[in-house]
């Protein structure tokens, strides 16, 4: 156990060539007559291999002037909107102080329904057995009713999000890997792998396959997080932290989901993001 883990800490020196001839040989070695080693440090070269090639793409200053321009404009009709409706209900209350006979007779309306509504519930209402039984059966629906694809998205992007915000704002040379709780990480990892798989399979139409391939890359990071070795294991956690990093990968969920809620302007990157309403 102790040669596996000396190891696995030495991964990260082998994949970039930092190894010295001695530690190396012995690198080597081990890996031949160890199959998990072996298996363990292939998976961490594909890895490290395929987050080395991508670029982190930085938005342009053009991006940022419309994106601020659009963000002004909707402000602005949101106040506007507010001041209509505030506006109306003055007007609304205007009217009825000076027709206290229309006001009379709305509320002499709603008096007269609201004694019908008494006395049929009195009188020809249902049973409480019925009425039992169709409580029952409008929770039952409720219950058993599953959210929407759009929904499912959502919350999968969120909770990916909160667990890498959490993984790349902690310091592993100030604090302890206590705060983080990975095994409670790696469960929340490993579910979210499998909601990736689903969200896959249903995001098959032309338009959605930008927020496929994103949902993708967080699979490749979380499968990292989910198979973490040890508590300890402070290699793999910077390992993980420079893929975040390097793929610019908060920033893709930050713009995918305003761009499927229409906050920015038409043209941009990120709007073939877009859900398709039609297939959710």
């Amino acid at each position: 156990m102790s040669k596996c883990r000396k190891c696995r800490s030495m991964f990260s020196e082998a994949f970039y060539n930092e190894l010295s001839a001695e530690q190396k040989g012995w690198f080597f070695s081990h890996l031949e007559s160890c199959s998990k080693c072996a298996s363990e440090y292939e998976g961490t070269a594909v890895a490290m291999q395929t987050m080395s090639q991508r670029e982190r793409t930085t938005p342009d200053g053009l991006f940022w002037q419309n994106y601020w321009a659009n963000l002004e404009n909707k402000l602005v009709a949101s106040e506007k909107s507010a001041f209509s409706a505030k506006l109306w209900w003055q007007r609304f209350i205007e009217r009825l102080r000076f027709q206290h006979q229309l006001a009379y007779r709305f509320a002499l309306g709603l008096a007269l329904v609201a004694v019908g509504v008494l006395i049929g519930k009195f009188y020809f209402g249902a049973s409480k057995t019925q009425q039992f039984h169709f409580r029952e059966t409008g929770l039952e629906a409720e219950l058993h009713s599953q959210p929407s694809l759009e929904m499912r998205v959502n919350r999968y992007l969120d909770r990916s999000k909160i667990l890498l915000l959490g993984l790349v704002n902690f310091d592993t040379n100030l604090q302890d890997t206590y705060v983080l709780d990975l095994p409670y990480q790696k469960k929340i990892s490993r579910d979210l792998v499998q909601e990736a798989n689903y969200l896959k399979n249903e995001l098959s139409a032309p338009g959605q396959q930008q927020l496929r391939k994103l949902i993708a890359d967080l699979e490749l990071i979380l499968l990292q997080i989910a198979n973490l070795e040890m508590e300890n294991d402070l290699i793999t956690i910077d390992i993980v932290k420079t893929g975040v990093d390097q793929t610019g990968i908060l920033l893709k969920i930050n713009l995918d989901k305003m761009a499927r809620r229409g906050q920015l302007p038409p043209g941009s990157d990120v709007e073939t993001n877009k859900i398709n309403r039609s297939q959710i």
